[in-house]
């Protein structure tokens, strides 16, 4: 018997719940301890397979799959792990292995997409898989007396998660992604209420992929994706586009920073092209309030502090 038809007929049932649930533990230990026990870098969390927008827009999608797994605090782990198991091991019962495991990949994809697309950071945890379970279970388990009590604590589990959700997005007790979780919510919901109808399930399924694919090459009301499009433009010199790029970005997210950032220097990058004509044609009043400009933009401008002392 192949480990295919060991996969379907049950042998490894109710296992792989447990397993993704280890991963996912020694992965938050292994990141803490790359921290040192410390506040986590960027870099460390792209290392073990959750890397910011930037990444991923820059080919790094492999992360839309693997960031579902990553956790930052012990508490969150906790949570996210026992709801994980419970359920998991709830959704084993009633399907095949590959089914199981398609569903957790195809759930993490979608819901970290869609808060991407929505947010510009694709968020970690497993938050979007647990609402996609919940829902789903909700609608695929019977009232049968084996399942009474699942059920209810389904039902008081799927309830109570929505309305922290709602007092969390009104008090912001803590961030986390709402766009994850309402995602998650529906594709869980809607997988559970067609499995039997072949055809709306699969076509679902493919075109809810299809669609956060591309908005992973081309998504013009993200502010993360304009940025990166406009990293791209100023390396390659086109900087009237790169200008297009950030001025777009700030106007979807008016805080972000790398865009008010790439902003300034492309500012200070054109101050220096007149500063220094001026300065070559002898213009030296012209060239004192440039550089001065360009020091009220970057005080630790080496360029225009050495040219500023030079000036007769």
């Amino acid at each position: 018997m192949n480990l295919l038809d060991q996969m379907n007929n049950g042998r490894f049932h109710y296992y792989w719940s447990y397993f993704i649930a280890l991963l996912t533990i020694f992965l938050f230990i292994a990141i803490q301890n790359a921290a040192n026990w410390e506040e986590i870098t960027p870099e460390i969390f792209a290392r073990f397979g959750a890397p910011y927008a930037k990444d991923i827009f820059d080919g790094s999608i492999w992360g839309m799959f693997t960031n579902s797994f990553i956790h930052n605090h012990l508490w969150h782990l906790f949570l996210s792990i026992v709801l994980f198991v419970f359920l998991g091991v709830l959704f084993e019962k009633r399907n095949k292995t590959q089914f199981f495991l398609l569903f957790i990949l195809i759930s993490s994809f979608v819901t970290s997409t869609i808060q991407l697309a929505m947010t510009g950071d694709p968020g970690i945890g497993l938050n979007g898989v647990n609402f996609a379970l919940l829902t789903y279970l909700l609608v695929q388990i019977k009232s049968a007396p084996k399942y009474k009590k699942a059920k209810l604590i389904i039902w008081l589990g799927t309830i109570s998660s929505l309305v922290l959700s709602i007092l969390n997005i009104h008090f912001e007790w803590y961030y986390f992604g709402t766009s994850t979780i309402v995602t998650g919510f529906l594709f869980g919901l809607i997988i559970g209420c067609f499995q039997n109808r072949k055809i709306f399930f699969y076509s679902f399924q493919v075109c809810l992929c299809v669609f956060c694919s591309i908005t992973l090459f081309y998504n013009p009301y993200s502010s993360e994706w304009n940025t990166v499009q406009g990293s791209r433009a100023f390396e390659k010199g086109e900087i009237d586009r790169a200008e297009e790029y950030y001025l777009s970005a700030l106007e979807l997210h008016p805080r972000n920073f790398a865009a008010k950032k790439n902003l300034v220097l492309i500012e200070i990058d054109r101050l220096q092209e007149r500063a220094y004509y001026a300065h070559a044609q002898e213009n030296y009043r012209t060239a004192l309030l440039l550089y001065i400009q360009i020091l009220n933009l970057d005080k630790h401008n080496s360029w225009a502090k050495k040219n500023l002392d030079g000036l007769p």
